[in-house]
């Protein structure tokens, strides 16, 4: 879990600086948020390498095999865990090297993260399934992670964007909102419709079991969802249109990305609630 919350804000906060705002704008709300992305960068690095001591912990006999060299060799090259480890953690310490050194740097740190959130459907539910239906499931979770990610990971910058309107709006401002709502139209649609995909393949049914944990578990990531996108939506086109000088709807704008934020965080804990239920 500690790994998406890192993760997820790098490469959508990133995507959205390097994408969507005015280069000016960027560069500015970039230098604020380097030491937030810097703090989650190190954690994620951190978590990364955690992963491979509590694996051994968990196959071995407890914490005292957290650094048993034969249970941790055993999990790097006899393993599906020990490959995917390996790859993370490469990316992990590029990103971490790249936000500490490259800063300035927005498109290589992207492609990174997005390298990295992308290493999230070699795992789990995405590779319960063998080919052709387990490559397509793949796709789909990847194309779930990226436009999840690049929504839900826009929201710290953007909440930053709308806290600077609150004492002045500039026309730069306006701009990386009305982009941020226009890609967040398909990076919702993209986010929805492969989620459908996973849910329908890894559960071989469609319509949701009264008697399923997992299934009661997903019913309530999507009634989260359903909240954030209607907020959204009230958000792109009942209050953005009135952001002339308006300062006291941008501070409305505000409460309601604040919100959205907030409900995001939820959508995460849920989702690793689901990671670890079994689907059927």
């Amino acid at each position: 879990m500690a790994q998406d919350f890192c993760a997820i804000p790098l490469w959508g906060g990133l995507a959205y600086l390097t994408f969507l705002v005015p280069k000016p704008l960027a560069m500015e709300l970039s230098k604020k948020l380097r030491p937030w992305y810097r703090l989650m960068a190190t954690a994620l690095f951190a978590v990364t390498l955690a992963i491979l001591p509590v694996q051994s912990a968990s196959l071995g006999e407890g914490w005292p095999d957290a650094w048993n060299i034969e249970v941790l060799q055993a999990i790097i090259f006899q393993s599906n865990i020990g490959p995917i480890w390996i790859l993370q953690t490469a990316l992990a310490s590029a990103l971490l090297f790249a936000i500490l050194v490259l800063s300035k740097r927005l498109t290589f740190l992207v492609i990174i993260a997005g390298l990295f959130l992308s290493s999230r459907s070699l795992i789990g539910h995405a590779v319960m399934l063998d080919a052709p239906a387990g490559i397509f499931l793949r796709l789909s979770y990847l194309a779930h992670v990226l436009a999840a990610g690049a929504w839900v990971g826009a929201l710290l910058p953007v909440l930053l964007v709308i806290r600077e309107m609150t004492s002045k709006i500039t026309e730069e401002q306006k701009k990386a909102l009305r982009k941020f709502s226009s890609a967040g139209h398909v990076a919702v649609f993209v986010a929805i419709v492969s989620g459908v995909i996973n849910a329908t393949l890894i559960r071989h049914r469609f319509y949701p079991s009264s008697s399923s944990s997992y299934d009661a578990m997903l019913t309530l990531k999507i009634a989260i969802v359903a909240a954030m996108v209607s907020i959204a939506v009230v958000n792109r086109y009942l209050i953005v249109p009135r952001l002339v000088d308006n300062r006291h709807s941008a501070a409305i704008l505000g409460v309601f990305t604040g919100v959205e934020f907030v409900l995001a965080g939820f959508v995460l804990v849920v989702i690793n609630l689901l990671s670890a239920l079994n689907p059927h």
